[in-house]
Order: structure tokens, then C-alpha cells, then sequence
């Protein structure tokens, strides 16, 4: 029965940024290719610049981006926004709360490598909070700065639907009016012409709605 369902799928590719499809995708998988018809995702882990070349290029059929940088030739509906706090090991912390971050005390600090939107924001971000960040590593990726913040090496801005699987007694998460800065709003993105072809397209655009608004 799944060999024939899968043979029945249709295939939807869709691009968007690492900690996305991990934490905003990849969880409701299930309810997003269950159905009938069934679909079936190809996920491209793609940067924004390069995912919006993609998807007027056709050779993705739906990205989900910052919803700042689509133009005017795509179609799109704007999702829930990508929400950002500080992740601190408690071991680096003088206190439960890391209030004291905010007071210029050095800390130790993961750092998302690149010239993107938020690898950009980070530093003046950083510098109007009051926050002293040292840099002891540099990730290409959100998961891997997860990473060095479970190590207990660093702290680290990380998307808060990330961070909340971080155990709250081993760490802290630190949030204040200033990283609004960091904050993305979403949107899903899709060429009119593509949606109007492949029905599935647009059967995968309802499913994500439906799990994403």
C-alpha cells in the first residue's frame, strides 16, 4: 500500500534556508505529504538570494524567504515570522536570568558565517544591546551553532523554535525588545504560471499554509 501511494505522489520541490526546512518543515512532514492525492517534497537547502533565482528560474516550484526581498513578477503569502533569542549555557552565567550579558561582561560567542541578512544584523544588533560578544566560532549553519551552544562552549542567537528543545535548567534564553532587528517575516513564494500548470503546486501551497499561517 505505501509503495503504491509513493508511486501515486506527485513531486513538489521546495527551496528555503537550513533552519527553515529543519525547524519549520521537516516537523510536519507527515500532514504536509498525507492526503489525497499524496505529495511528495524534494527540500533544497538554499540561501534567499539564491532561492529567489531559483524559483523564477523554475527550477524549484515554491520557496519560502524573507518576505523583504521577493519582487514583483512572483506570486506569495506571508507565514508566521522567524523569531530570534540568545541561547547562554548556564556555566557561562552569573545568574538564572543572564541579565548581566546586557552589562558588558565578555561572552563567549557562535557566530552564523556568510554575508546574509542575518549574519549582517548580528553585530550592530549585538552593539545596541550592550552585549560584549567574542567570536570563538564561526558555523555555516543553524544547526551547527545548536551545536556549539549544547557543547557549553558559546552562546548563540538562535531561531526560537530551535532553542526551546534546549533543556531550560543547562541553559538560558535571553530575549530583549532590541532583537526585534533579527526577526524575519516569512512568506511562501511561487511563480503564478507554475501554480496554474501543476495543480500540485498549488495543493502544496494550501497544505503549507494550513500548517505555517
Amino acid at each position: 500500500v505505501m509503495n503504491a501511494a509513493a508511486a501515486r505522489a506527485e513531486t513538489v520541490r521546495l527551496g528555503a534556508g537550513e533552519a527553515i526546512l529543519r525547524w519549520l518543515v521537516m516537523p510536519h512532514r507527515t500532514e504536509l505529504m498525507s492526503g489525497d492525492p499524496p505529495l511528495r517534497f524534494d527540500v533544497h537547502n538554499l540561501t534567499t538570494e539564491l532561492a529567489l533565482r531559483e524559483v523564477l528560474a523554475g527550477s524549484v516550484d515554491l520557496v519560502i524567504m524573507r518576505t523583504d526581498a521577493i519582487t514583483d513578477d512572483l506570486q506569495s503569502e506571508v507565514i508566521k515570522p522567524l523569531q530570534y533569542v540568545l541561547a547562554i549555557p548556564r556555566e557561562l552565567l552569573g545568574s538564572r536570568e543572564g541579565s548581566e550579558v546586557f552589562e558588558g561582561q565578555s561572552l563567549p560567542f557562535a557566530e552564523l558565517a556568510g554575508d546574509g541578512f542575518f549574519a549582517k544584523t548580528v553585530p550592530t544588533t549585538a552593539t545596541a544591546l550592550g552585549l560584549n560578544l567574542r567570536s570563538v566560532i564561526q558555523a555555516q549553519t543553524f544547526s551547527l551553532l545548536v551545536s556549539a551552544v549544547e557543547s557549553g562552549m558559546a552562546a548563540a542567537f538562535l531561531p526560537e523554535v530551535a532553542a526551546k528543545s534546549l533543556p531550560e535548567q543547562r541553559f538560558a534564553l535571553v530575549s530583549a525588545k532590541g532583537m526585534h532587528t533579527l526577526n524575519r517575516s516569512l512568506s511562501i513564494v511561487w511563480s503564478d504560471e507554475v501554480a496554474k500548470s501543476r495543480p500540485s503546486v498549488g495543493r502544496a501551497i494550501t497544505r503549507l499554509r494550513r500548517v505555517l499561517f
